[in-house]
């Protein structure tokens, strides 16, 4: 099959971040059962809650600007074997504090460390594979986050109804253990020199005056706001408001992945020589 050719025409580098990938969201539970964890735990209001993953969000929002600068002096990959065994330490942590006020710093800390992953990651997969690979290898990449994704809510669902703190262990450890395997499949990255730096430096706000990108991002806000509510409000509506167990959410969170695995890659692959605008 065509999907399969392309796939396989990906360097060994590509495989290497795909497999941590899987590794790291097969336990991805904390943050999709955050919002529970918070009001059926903890017995904070939903408002508090929700206030509490907004401060998360920030913390992505405020980390997103420094990585790419980190990821140029220390190299992408370093960062993101950084990024998952501290976000894993911090999760560790994480169920031992009750206090509000502690709760609201801490993650705002695991965001920061957390989210640093994700621009991480990209900019590597950008370096690692051929421009007219990218297509299929951010495709690859969304396939193991997502494949992850069917596996860790499902299992969190479960693991809830014996202790929420179960969770977190299970999160953190999944992080480190991602973190481990890259160390043992380290990838080669050439660090950017300081006189390349310095070139690039007077360019740093030209994204600014590129129109049709900006519009972009805007429209992608409000796309985003909805999106991002199967982390805040859609868990305590199927569990609070509709009388469903955690367990059943987490099979519907399965649901959205599950179509991504089976759409997703096959589309990118069709379009891997399209121009961007285009596909």
């Amino acid at each position: 099959m065509k999907i399969i050719k392309t796939l396989k025409e990906l360097p060994k580098d590509m495989w290497i971040i795909a497999v941590s990938t899987l590794i790291n969201r097969t336990g991805t539970m904390v943050i999709p059962f955050l919002a529970l964890y918070l009001t059926s735990q903890l017995k904070l209001s939903a408002s508090y809650a929700g206030f509490i993953i907004t401060v998360y969000g920030l913390g992505a929002l405020v980390t997103a600007p420094f990585v790419g600068k980190l990821a140029d002096k220390v190299g992408a990959f370093t960062v993101i074997k950084l990024s998952l065994f501290f976000s894993g330490a911090m999760l560790l942590l994480y169920p031992h504090f009750t206090d509000y006020y502690l709760i609201l710093g801490i993650t705002f800390v695991w965001a920061i460390i957390g989210e640093a992953y994700r621009p991480a990651s990209l900019a590597l997969i950008m370096e690692i594979v051929k421009p007219e690979q990218r297509k299929t290898a951010i495709a690859l990449n969304r396939l193991m986050i997502n494949a992850g994704m069917s596996i860790g809510p499902v299992v969190a669902g479960f693991l809830t109804m014996i202790s929420y703190s179960i969770i977190f262990y299970v999160d953190a450890a999944t992080s480190i253990l991602a973190a481990i395997f890259l160390i043992f499949y380290p990838i080669v990255q050439k660090i950017e020199s300081t006189e390349t730096d310095e070139k690039l430096s007077s360019h740093k706000l030209f994204v600014l005056k590129d129109t049709p990108f900006i519009i972009f991002l805007l429209a992608l806000l409000p796309a985003s706001m909805v999106m991002f509510q199967h982390i805040g409000a859609l868990p305590l509506y199927i569990v609070n408001g509709l009388g469903y167990t955690p367990a059943v959410f987490g099979l519907i969170a399965m649901v959205n992945t599950v179509l991504i695995i089976l759409i997703e890659v096959p589309l990118n692959a069709s379009m891997g020589k399209w121009a961007e605008k285009k596909s």
